[in-house]
């Protein structure tokens, strides 16, 4: 039981009315990804949002590690049974009993990467159409682009990290 209210209090950082006397220190164990300057590993404090849960849990004499993994990975293992994660950051929700999600601590836009010698043309996510896209497997990206991608209309190259995308994006036209 201590484990889920620190999870859940964790991802929300809503602590009003909590007692901040605590009889001993629990460590909090996350899984992440490099998401700068969100959380990473090599990031200053592990990142913005990192530093920002881990002063929280601190000031209420907790304590915070998160071991970081390719994005589908870090999911995986929060889930998996007999794990000493107890979730993951950032949340991307879905339906299960497993975890209590929070409102999203960190958010970032959507972005594209194109060869200068051969730019994307498009005004309207469904322009997008026309090209095969590099996507990271298991990211939650737009509404728009996600439909369009399950529907098989948005045809996508799905990969294990943003920096494999990147690599990728400069061997061929776009």
């Amino acid at each position: 039981m201590v484990r889920r209210c620190l999870a859940l209090l964790c991802h929300a950082l809503f602590f009003i009315g909590l007692s901040m006397t605590a009889a001993r220190a629990d460590t909090l164990v996350l899984t992440s990804l490099l998401w700068p300057p969100y959380s990473g590993q090599q990031l200053t404090q592990q990142g913005a949002s990192i530093a920002v849960t881990r002063a929280a849990l601190k000031v209420m004499g907790h304590e915070l590690k998160v071991d970081f993994y390719p994005w589908s990975r870090a999911v995986k293992l929060a889930t998996m049974p007999s794990t000493d994660y107890l979730g993951y950051f950032p949340e991307y929700y879905y339906e299960t009993e497993k975890f209590i999600f929070s409102k999203s601590i960190g958010t970032s836009p959507l972005g594209l990467v194109e060869q200068k010698s051969h730019p994307i043309s498009w005004h309207h996510v469904a322009d997008l159409n026309r090209y095969t896209l590099g996507v990271v497997k298991d990211y939650v990206n737009t509404d728009v682009l996600d439909s369009m991608i399950v529907s098989g209309v948005q045809p996508v190259e799905a990969v294990t990290s943003d920096e494999h995308n990147i690599k990728k994006s400069g061997r061929r036209p776009c």
